[in-house]
């Protein structure tokens, strides 16, 4: 499984030069080494600085066509425009999703949009939400689209998506044995019960910066991953039912401090430095991605999977 790390332009991190602080550079440190990039058309489309940076990094990325953010600010986009801008950064777009219709009973919209798109000569991967009538995930699937999107996602709770994606699985993505049809994206999905509950090609994230900025890091102990706030501006750092540093029970303090320093980092900096928390959940999702892959290899492939 792919896990694409997303707002890496959106946070403004590339151009700040050799003025920037140390925060910044941590972040910059493994932020360009990390290999899956997701960007989105609605932030890169007035950015002409990007795609310089991404043709000096020589780096691959998977656009977002940013449906949702333009929905909530009421902006239309041109279909014609969107189309040119893919096929004049070719080089170092990866892989682009449909500019999906956002809201009930716009299937067909978003269908529409696809083909107009392929018209224009571009290459687009269609995207399915939550809660658009199943119809149309099949529809794609008949029409011989080898990778899909899965969408809308971020404001439906757990259970509704567990549900949901075990019927997305289990009646159109996946073969009898569990394995799956087709590539498969999950948009901002990074529950862990959920990514390894599913043959996933890729996901995506933006929490490897947002929960840097709330003071927290991601931490995979031998038996369960946590996450735990270190900053002392943290509203958790007086909360003694929170998961902060300092409210720890003894013996998990020690677990976090033993494997924190396996890795090579240091408490005190994890505290006071958000560009140590970056480098730090980069460096976590470095490791789930490997992770990911054997955990699918020994559960995912098995009659029956979605009934438990």
């Amino acid at each position: 499984m792919r896990i694409y790390l997303a707002g890496l332009i959106q946070t403004g991190f590339v151009w700040r030069g050799n003025s920037a602080s140390e925060n910044i550079l941590l972040t910059e440190d493994i932020r360009n080494a990390y290999p899956y990039d997701l960007e989105s058309y609605h932030y890169l489309r007035d950015t002409r600085r990007a795609p310089e940076f991404f043709r000096e990094k020589k780096k691959k990325v998977f656009l977002d066509s940013g449906a949702f953010s333009m929905f909530t600010q009421g902006i239309k986009v041109d279909l014609k425009e969107y189309a040119e801008y893919i096929k004049s950064n070719l080089d170092w777009i990866e892989v682009a999703s449909n500019l999906d219709e956002i809201g009930a009973g716009k299937e067909e919209q978003t269908y529409f949009n696809q083909k107009t798109l392929e018209g224009y000569g571009v290459k687009i991967q269609p995207v399915h939400h939550a809660r658009d009538n199943d119809q149309w995930l099949q529809r794609y699937l008949d029409d011989g689209y080898d990778y899909v999107f899965l969408g809308g996602m971020v404001p439906e709770s757990t259970g509704y998506l567990r549900e949901w994606l075990d019927r997305m699985w289990d009646r159109y993505l996946c073969h009898p044995d569990g394995s799956p049809r087709v590539k498969v994206h999950g948009f901002g999905l990074t529950v862990a019960d959920l990514m390894f509950r599913y043959p996933w090609y890729s996901v995506d994230s933006t929490s490897w910066v947002m929960t840097g900025r709330f003071g927290a890091v991601y931490l995979d102990l031998p038996h369960r991953d946590v996450k735990v706030t270190f900053s002392d501006q943290s509203p958790k750092h007086k909360d003694l039912t929170g998961p902060h540093y300092d409210t720890l029970d003894p013996l998990t303090k020690a677990a976090v401090d033993a494997r924190i320093k396996e890795l090579g980092y240091d408490p005190a900096l994890l505290r006071t430095h958000y560009g140590w928390r970056d480098h730090f959940n980069i460096a976590y999702f470095q490791r789930i991605q490997s992770r990911s892959r054997e955990r699918l290899d020994r559960t995912m492939i098995a009659p029956g999977l979605f009934d438990a």
